[in-house]
């Protein structure tokens, strides 16, 4: 997490603060945090800097809200935002940061200091956390496996199994399905039957026919994937276990994990989708690079579940997550919301959608499409 140059007046959330921090302030300041991506159940993120008698507090302000608040429902079809508010339950994070999961989490792994949770009325919570330092950057193949490694020490680890059934993502069983339904149909399968994203001047020379025709394959198969995926074992996630939330510790002990509004009960491999397929969708990794991101992840994920007792065969566990990865990120691949009349003569919009195009590729083929 990083904060813009930008500081506007004062904290105007003092009151909060003085049940944050101890002493009293003599000094307070605010900053936007630089975060590329939106969420419907985020409001606002600040970098809050305290001084007292005793010294100085680095904090970050995250304010957790209903659907119903978010600025990014109008753009959700009407038919689909009562589904939509049903499925993501904002009190999610709030709970995670109020249970005692800190101290349960596996070698390597550790939750952000929370010093406060505060409710704001009935819709809305301000969680409170360190401001992490971490190493920024680009993943080496080594940060890669140890991530893998860890997701798969939480997936299998019994306390974590108890405090998830108590607060976890209650549509977590069947994530990938809601997914499909209320995301993936509603917009891209809409933009595609309508047709004219196929002739946006992106695509031209990096969709061929028969890419499409493998594609339209896919979607055909999508009812069967799913319901082989919801026979498979229930374990713990994270739920958006990309890079960008998981922080790597200055000191090399491990990894600091944020941004826990999708904690729940999901099948075996989920997390590893988010880890291998994030960089290359937000355009900072090559889409060739995808086949061996699996490669490194999967035996380590595999690893991380045996060092918490959970068995399962590598082919297994790779149909697990190829199926998974495919209904989560291949129909996305095709980015319709950046297909815009305005963008028709843009290089590099035809570049990230070539990069994303060879790992919908890699994606299809994986599942023998």
């Amino acid at each position: 997490m990083s904060a813009s140059p930008q500081e506007p007046s004062p904290a105007p959330w003092l009151e909060e603060i003085r049940a944050v921090v101890p002493g009293e302030i003599r000094e307070t300041s605010v900053a936007d945090v630089d975060y590329p991506l939106s969420t419907l159940t985020t409001g606002e993120r600040a970098e809050v800097r305290v001084r007292t008698d005793a010294g100085t507090h680095r904090l970050v302000r995250k304010v957790a809200r209903s659907v119903a608040r978010s600025p990014m429902l109008a753009a959700i079809p009407p038919e689909h935002r009562a589904v939509l508010m049903d499925a993501l339950p904002w009190r999610v994070e709030p709970d995670v940061y109020r249970s005692p999961m800190s101290s349960s989490l596996p070698e390597g792994m550790r939750q952000a200091r929370c010093p406060a949770v505060i409710d704001l009325d009935d819709e809305s919570a301000a969680i409170w956390l360190e401001r992490v330092d971490h190493v920024p950057g680009p993943w080496s193949a080594t940060d890669y496996r140890d991530a893998a490694r860890m997701l798969g020490r939480f997936a299998g680890a019994d306390p974590i199994g108890h405090i998830v059934d108590a607060i976890g993502h209650p549509t977590g069983p069947h994530q990938a399905r809601v997914y499909w339904q209320i995301k993936l149909c509603g917009m891209y399968l809409a933009a595609f039957d309508e047709g004219s994203v196929w002739s946006h001047p992106a695509l031209l020379r990096t969709v061929t026919p028969a890419l499409r025709r493998r594609l339209d394959a896919f979607i055909e198969q999508v009812p069967t994937l799913l319901t082989e995926i919801e026979s498979l074992p229930l374990l713990v996630a994270h739920g958006d276990a990309c890079p960008n939330n998981i922080l790597r510790s200055v000191d090399g002990s491990g990894f600091i994990v944020i941004d826990w509004a999708f904690f729940g009960r999901n099948r075996v491999g989920f997390d590893l989708s988010q880890l291998v397929i994030s960089e290359i969708d937000l355009g900072r990794m090559p889409g060739a690079r995808l086949g061996e991101l699996q490669d490194l992840c999967l035996p380590a994920y595999r690893a991380g579940l045996a060092d918490g007792g959970v068995r399962i065969t590598l082919p297994d566990l790779t149909r697990a997550h190829r199926i998974q990865l495919a209904l989560a990120a291949a129909v996305a691949s095709i980015p319709v919301e950046r297909l815009t009349p305005d963008a028709v003569a843009d290089p590099a919009l035809e570049e990230y959608c070539r990069q994303r195009i060879t790992a919908l590729e890699h994606m299809l083929a994986a599942i023998d499409i």
